[in-house]
């Protein structure tokens, strides 16, 4: 997270969050911050503009996969912990198979104790957005018997971040709001467009992430269902 006196960038893992975060703290002295630790969840409720990075469902999962296939990420890692012989049957290649394997892991992910107030039969992107957006503070709005409906209201009612960015736009994102002037309260020097070049692309993809016949592939046959099932993450699309 990133915080101000007037603004807090919450930054969701996987949604070029360490993109965004270098660019924010390029641009503004590091006394500007009262809060720069990566990932960290709100403690308390604030009145202060939010903004939240958010990435397609399907492309938020097939990252996470590929990085595993090269054995990297933290869901990877937690999974060889917790599980050695499922972890090497989900990344022991690039097929449909393993991938219909890591969504049956991932989609009905256990929820870790010090997150029990989560609602059960979360996804684990709509488990990581939950703990960014709700502080902890209001997490006794919701508990392990919350239903979708609920959670929906909820959420809607309470913790829509105001700036939402699309992951796979980012810079034209950025630029549109700017240009807007929904960015006002960002204060931007006018040097911001240096930062955030249109033809700018983020260098933290995978080997497979890149591989765009898999990965279309893929998305045909799986994007609809995995959507279906990240229905936190497309309340905030």
């Amino acid at each position: 997270m990133l915080e101000t006196s007037k603004w807090i960038y919450l930054d969701l893992e996987k949604t070029g969050s360490t993109f965004l975060r270098k660019k924010l703290l390029d641009i503004y002295p590091i006394s500007e911050f009262l809060i720069t630790k990566k990932h960290l969840p709100q403690t308390k409720k604030s009145t202060k503009i939010k903004l939240i990075t958010i990435r397609d469902p399907f492309n938020y999962y097939f990252s996470l996969w590929s990085y595993g296939l090269e054995r990297k990420g933290g869901v990877y890692h937690n999974l060889l912990r917790r599980n050695f012989v499922l972890c090497e049957n989900i990344y022991n290649d690039k097929t449909k198979k393993n991938f219909e394997l890591f969504l049956a892991y991932v989609l009905n992910s256990p929820i870790v104790k010090s997150n029990s107030w989560l609602p059960k039969d979360l996804d684990m992107y709509s488990q990581r957005i939950m703990n960014m957006i709700v502080p902890v503070e209001q997490t006794n709005l919701f508990s392990r018997k919350s239903s979708k409906d609920q959670i929906k209201t909820l959420v809607k009612e309470h913790f829509i971040p105001e700036i939402i960015i699309k992951t796979e736009s980012l810079n034209a994102d950025f630029h549109e709001l700017a240009d807007s002037g929904d960015l006002k309260f960002l204060n931007l020097p006018k040097s911001w467009k240096v930062y955030f070049p249109l033809e700018e692309q983020k260098d933290n993809s995978s080997e497979l992430s890149s591989n765009e016949f898999i990965k279309e592939k893929f998305k045909k046959e799986f994007g609809n269902f995995i959507n279906n099932e990240s229905y936190v993450a497309n309340l905030l699309k």
